[in-house]
C-alpha cells in the first residue's frame, strides 16, 4: 500500500495494532491463484526489528492447501477507520474533500505449518485471549471441553508467519493544521453516525505533537 512519509507508522505502534485487534484477512498466490480467508493472530515475542504472528482457521478451508504449501501470504490487519467529513476543516480549509482515517498493518511471508503441542498451544492461547475478558463467567479449557479441544484440533491448521516484509499506516491528518485535527477529534469523539472514539484516541497519540 502507499505509505507517504508523515503517515508511517513505526513498529512498536504496528505490534499494538496486531495486539490489540488481531483480526486479519489472509490472502496466499498459490497453485489456485489468489485465495482468502480470515482469522485472529496473536502477536509473538521476537526482537525488536522483527514480527511474528501466530494464527489458526479451519483445515476444511480449500485455501489450507496454499498454507500447508508454504505459498507467500499477506495478511492484513485493520485498527480503527472513520469518515472525516471536509465540513469539519472550516475556516482553515476550503478546498479540501473529504476522506477517510485509518490505522492498518500489512505483514508479507510464508507460513511455517505448526503441529502436535505447537497447534495445540496457539488454540489454547487463542481462546484464553478472548475469554479473560469475561472475568468469572469465562468459559475454561478444562475437563470435557479439554477433550472435546484436543479431539478437534486436527481440524484446524496453525501456522506461524515470520513477516519478511511489514508495511504499517497511521493516516491521521497528520498534513492538516493543529487546529483541524483537534476539531476532527471532537467531532470523532461525539455521538452521531460518524462517532469512532478509538480512532479519535489514536489521533491523540500519533496526530498530535508529542
Amino acid at each position: 500500500m502507499q505509505i507517504q512519509p508523515a503517515y508511517a507508522m513505526d513498529l512498536f505502534d504496528a505490534r499494538r495494532v496486531i495486539a490489540e485487534h488481531g483480526w486479519a484477512r489472509i490472502v496466499t498466490a498459490g497453485e489456485h491463484g489468489l485465495r482468502a480467508t480470515y482469522a485472529f493472530f496473536l502477536l509473538e515475542d521476537s526482537a525488536d526489528d522483527e514480527i511474528v504472528v501466530a494464527g489458526h482457521f479451519a483445515r476444511a478451508d480449500p485455501q489450507c492447501e496454499d498454507i500447508e504449501a508454504g505459498a507467500p501470504a499477506l495478511l492484513i490487519f485493520e485498527g480503527p477507520f472513520g469518515f472525516v467529513s471536509a465540513s469539519w476543516y472550516r475556516p482553515e480549509l476550503t478546498d479540501i474533500p473529504s476522506t477517510m482515517n485509518h490505522v492498518s498493518v500489512h505483514l508479507q511471508g510464508r507460513p511455517e505449518v505448526l503441529d502436535g503441542d505447537e497447534r495445540f498451544d496457539v488454540l489454547r492461547r487463542t481462546l484464553e485471549r478472548h475469554e479473560a475478558a469475561l472475568g468469572d463467567s469465562a468459559w475454561r479449557l478444562e475437563g470435557g471441553g479439554l477433550e472435546t479441544s484436543h479431539r478437534i484440533a486436527p481440524l484446524t491448521v496453525s501456522f506461524r508467519l515470520h513477516a519478511e516484509r511489514i508495511e504499517a499506516k497511521a493516516k491521521l491528518s497528520q498534513k492538516m493544521p493543529l487546529a483541524v485535527r483537534e476539531r476532527i477529534v471532537e467531532r470523532l469523539d461525539e455521538p452521531g453516525p460518524h462517532q469512532r472514539p478509538e480512532l479519535a484516541e489514536w489521533m491523540r497519540q500519533l496526530s498530535f505533537p508529542r
